[in-house]
This record gives structure tokens, sequence and C-alpha cells, in this order.
């Protein structure tokens, strides 16, 4: 029996054709006017020039331009997320940049440009639950936010292991604002040791951290920058956040914020 198998270059033909090329692509749904843009950062981490990155930003700046003209909201989702790799170091001072430094800038200049269209950011990476606040060049005035949630896959590194995390987000379909959303946990010593896995739910972001706001506001970068403000000031009682952080790994969201805040431009 004969089997056909395709050519290799007649698929990636086909993938350019529908808008898929080097990994990066977006899903318009023309319906509800909202736009998903699927990032490949991985080639923002090369240290030297790259031309498939280069014609990725290209591909972006027009994308957002597009999306601007037609009055879309987009998501922007990657891989490798902006800021600080809170995992090298508890202090902020002795992190590094995932990114390249010019890639990491060229990124947040395109968020502050479009932030007004841009209603969500979403990337992993990390295998921690985290996020990041993209601040107004001006006058330092939140203007985006950036969810980097856990890995359903776990990890062990020298700080120690992860268990599988999974994110259910809340958004509003016309309009693709995130309104809330729900982080559960699977503790693998206790699905290994009863052969079943139960997923537990660790925490709701508005109603943990008291977010005062209806059922259908937006949860606004406003809000996750007093968040974050609230770790740096302890508000947060540290025990509060071993609690939160214990079912992923031993680093405190605290770090994290204070890393991206001080030290991208």
């Amino acid at each position: 029996m004969s089997v056909n198998v395709p050519n290799i270059n007649d698929v990636i033909r086909q993938m350019k054709k529908k808008n898929y090329k080097c990994g990066y692509y977006s899903i318009e749904q023309k319906v509800r006017k909202l736009r998903i843009v699927a990032l490949n950062t991985n080639l923002f981490t090369n240290s030297s020039w790259d031309q498939e990155a280069e014609e990725q930003w290209d591909w972006l700046e027009s994308v957002l331009i597009k999306s601007s003209r037609n009055k879309e909201t987009v998501y922007l989702v990657g891989h490798v997320p902006p800021g600080m790799d809170e995992r090298q170091s508890r202090s902020p001072h002795q992190q590094r940049i995932l990114l390249m430094p010019s890639h990491n800038s060229r990124y947040l200049a395109l968020v502050r440009r479009f932030a007004n269209i841009i209603t969500g950011q979403f990337f992993g990476h990390f295998h921690t639950d985290s996020f990041r606040i993209v601040y107004d060049d001006n006058d330092n005035r939140p203007v985006s936010t950036i969810f980097i949630a856990p890995s359903v896959t776990p990890k062990r590194s020298p700080n120690g292991v992860n268990n599988p995390g999974l994110r259910l987000y809340k958004f509003n379909k016309d309009t693709g604002q995130v309104l809330d959303y729900n982080q559960y946990y699977l503790d693998l010593s206790v699905a290994n040791k009863d052969e079943k896995a139960e997923w537990t739910s660790e925490y709701n972001l508005t109603s943990y951290y008291e977010f005062k706001q209806s059922t259908f506001e937006p949860v606004s970068a406003e809000q996750m920058d007093q968040l974050a403000e609230s770790f740096i000031n302890n508000e947060v009682s540290f025990l509060e956040l071993q609690e939160f952080i214990f079912h992923y790994d031993n680093y405190s969201i605290k770090w994290f914020t204070i890393g991206f805040k001080d030290k991208v431009p």
C-alpha cells in the first residue's frame, strides 16, 4: 500500500497563504471585532540580527495599524514574555531581561502605542504565576497588563519544583476585555497517591484580592498596578503571599512586579 506524504515545502507555502509564517499569525473574529495575534517571541531572544525577527516586527506593526483602523480589539499571545526572569534570583537587581533589550523595548513601545486596542496580553514560559505592568512613557500611568499563567507541565529547577497549573479567563465576548480569571492547580503527590487527577481551585483574581467592581467591569491596568503596589508596600502579608505561591514555586510575586517596574525601560 502506498502512502501519499505531502512535500514539506508545499505545506509551508500553504501555511504562508493562510497567514502563518515563522510561527506567528493572527486569527480574525469578524463578527466580534476581536483579533488574536500569536507571536513567535522566541525569535526575539536571539542576540544577533535576525531577518525573521525583523519581518515579524514589520508584520506585527501592520496588523496593529489595520486593527486600529478597523476598530478591532486585540489579544497578544506568546510564549516568552517581556520583562525580567525572576526565576534567576530573588533580588530584582540580579535578574535579566528574557528578550534581547532592543526587542524588549520595541515590544513595549508598540504596546504603549496601541494600548487603546490591546485588551489582553497572555504569556507563559516561566511555569509560574505572575503578571507585568506596562507604563506610559510620559506620565508613568499604567496602560496595559501582561498576564503570565503557570504551566500545565511541572518543572524542576534549583529553586524547587512546581505543580501543574491551569487558568480559566472570563472575558467580554463583545469587547475582548478580561473580566476575571480562576486559577487551578493539580497536587501531583496526591494525584500519584490516589491514582487520579483532581484539579483544585487556588484563587479567583477579583474576589481574592477584593477588587471593587461590577460583574461585567473589566480588570484594568490601574487595578493591577494597585495590586502590585500592595505587594511592594506589604499590604498583602507575607503569609498570604506564601499561601498564594505555595503550589507553584518559592518565588514571591512581589519580586516579579518590582523587577519589571524598576528595570524595564
